[in-house]
């Protein structure tokens, strides 16, 4: 690990932070926060970003202080396991069982789902770069 990679997480690390802080506020702001809608976009287009990343690195060469930004430092900040947890357990102490559920399946679900999707993409994309 060098000092070149450190700073590149802590780069990426900080615009993720930023990226969800605006999502997580954007959507707050025009869809309400009865639901965790924020997490949700921010899980599942973090799924899809990583998978598409990590098929793109079986077809280019992507530098490992590039890898760290993106992978660890962007996408660490950006999507959020504790928030996922926390928002989970809020709404079944809530007894909202249905929101409860359907949040776990959506972050889960279809989080896994745009992974797939990612690395379809990626591949579809560098298949047709290809020829």
């Amino acid at each position: 690990m060098s000092a070149l990679q450190i700073m590149a997480v802590a780069i990426g690390g900080a615009a993720g932070a930023v990226g969800r802080f605006a999502v997580s506020h954007t959507v707050a702001q025009n869809i309400g926060t009865s639901f965790p809608w924020g997490t949700v976009i921010v899980n599942i287009a973090g799924a899809f970003i990583l998978g598409f990343l990590v098929e793109a690195a079986t077809w280019v060469t992507i530098p490992p202080v590039i890898r760290s930004a993106v992978g660890v430092g962007f996408l660490g900040a950006f999507t959020t396991f504790s928030t996922f947890a926390v928002e989970s357990l809020t709404l079944f102490r809530g007894q909202r069982w249905v929101q409860g559920f359907a949040y776990l399946g959506m972050n889960l679900g279809i989080g896994i789902a745009a992974a797939v999707a990612g690395v379809l993409a990626a591949r579809e994309l560098f298949q047709l770069i290809r020829g």
